[in-house]
């Protein structure tokens, strides 16, 4: 059983590595030692990697991979040191789960900091145009004065325009990429104003009144159903509140009933609907 134990561990580790080393970047302005035809395929693999990989709410940062890996070696392994094998596959998919739940938290955070951020920027927009200012020279402007996570978001934008790819595409590609739907509306305006020409400065002022009723209206949503929201809480905490009470008064009864097949049955069952009962809480705050 611990050798079982050992490889299982060994092929994670591995893995980690691997997946550390495929969502790496390249350095911006690094020397390029092969013609751009044998970089392309490459470039556009490791895009979609890490596109696939920003869409999860998950970090590139070397400091957040390592604390991704750690959670995936350690955690198989400590379950596996309690339960026997069978907690091998447990304690991956659990510290799977946890990361993922961690990415999307981390996720909704940022879109929640990202649409603060919005209206501001759009309006420096606006007022750059309004003096003769062109849209792509308005974004890249109004960039140096954003701070994260909106500047991390437009510098990607920008970068994609230098590389040939057209404003509004760019602000779709973050839309599906960040969840943030406003930027979506706003590569709309971007590109009606691209293929149709004329004045875009009443557009952009519409969307950030449009920005600012939105954020009113939520502030009123939630202020009505505070109740609701905090029963929510109560409603998917209890249950771990008393399995961790029983837990610290009488542990034997717990361990008694994983020793036996039908108690580990009903165990698991039971953490399962709790886990899913907890999403399910999750998502209907969200929502509010």
């Amino acid at each position: 059983m611990n050798s079982l134990i050992v490889i299982a561990m060994l092929l994670l580790f591995t893995s980690c590595v691997l997946m550390i080393f495929a969502t790496r970047q390249s350095k911006p302005g690094a020397k390029q030692d092969h013609p751009a035809e044998q970089k392309e395929p490459k470039a556009r693999n490791r895009d979609r990697m890490l596109e696939g990989w920003q869409r999860l709410g998950l970090s590139t940062s070397p400091v957040s991979l390592l604390c991704y890996a750690a959670c995936l070696l350690f955690g198989p392994f400590l379950l596996a040191r309690l339960t026997g094998v069978s907690g091998l596959g447990m304690g991956l998919v659990g510290s799977v789960g946890l990361i993922l739940l961690l990415g999307q938290i981390k996720k909704s955070n940022t879109r929640r900091k990202i649409l603060q951020q919005l209206p501001g920027f759009i309006d420096h927009i606006n007022r750059r145009v309004h003096v003769g200012m062109s849209l792509n020279k308005a974004v890249e402007h109004v960039l140096q004065a954003m701070n994260d996570p909106l500047h991390s978001v437009a510098e990607r934008a920008v970068q994609r325009m230098t590389l040939g790819t057209e404003l509004y595409d760019s602000f779709h590609k973050e839309a599906r990429i960040t969840g943030v739907k406003e930027f979506a509306l706003l590569a709309s305006v971007f590109k009606v104003n691209h293929q149709f020409g004329g004045s875009v400065t009443a557009a952009l002022e519409n969307l950030v009144e449009l920005l600012h009723q939105q954020e009113r209206s939520q502030r009123e949503l939630k202020s009505m159903t505070g109740e609701t929201r905090v029963t929510a809480w109560i409603m998917g905490l209890a249950p771990t509140a008393m399995a961790i009470y029983m837990l610290a008064t009488n542990p034997q009864q717990l361990l008694l009933m994983w020793a036996d097949e039908t108690g580990r049955q009903a165990l698991i069952a039971g953490l399962g609907a709790q886990l899913l009962g907890g999403l399910v809480l999750w998502r209907m705050i969200r929502s509010l």
